[in-house]
């Protein structure tokens, strides 16, 4: 029984992380058309109908302000789904109010912050492709300033 990781890539070898792979799956995911963002409010169970209607669009409006406050922008139609059961903010139900559902399907606008994972040498594959120095990670623009 392998004692370390150092041991255990040593016996098995396709444990070890895939760089080269991940990196290229992820250079696909940034042509990716959007992602779904869900957003949630409660209206009271003694509104009218025409007035639940009025303020589920009004919600809508808002969620998606918000999002394109934040460089998101809304790719398609947004749709509501409800009444369900209502939660308060400690998970409680709420047997007064009934909740609904924005989902709505936004793409990002500005670029992401990138996010650097140190990996010790022994975890990660070694092909004729790792050829990357230091100098070239300092380089980059995505590290550039920090």
């Amino acid at each position: 029984m392998p004692r370390s990781f150092n041991d255990l890539t040593k016996t098995e070898p396709d444990l070890l992380i895939d760089t080269v792979a991940i990196n290229a799956r992820l250079r696909k995911e940034e042509k990716y058309v959007g992602r779904i963002h869900v957003g949630t409010f409660a209206l009271p169970l003694d509104m009218p109908p025409g007035m639940v209607k009025a303020k589920s669009f009004e919600k809508a409006r808002q969620f998606i302000e918000v999002k394109e406050k934040d460089g998101w922008r809304l790719m398609g139609k947004p749709s509501i789904t409800g009444p369900h059961k209502a939660h308060d903010e400690y998970g409680n139900i709420d047997e007064n109010s009934r909740e609904f559902w924005v989902k709505c399907v936004f793409r990002h606008m500005k670029s992401l912050v990138s996010t650097r994972i140190e990996l010790p040498p022994s975890m990660v594959k070694q092909d004729p492709e790792h050829h990357v120095t230091l100098k070239d990670i300092i380089g980059s623009t995505s590290y550039a300033g920090r």
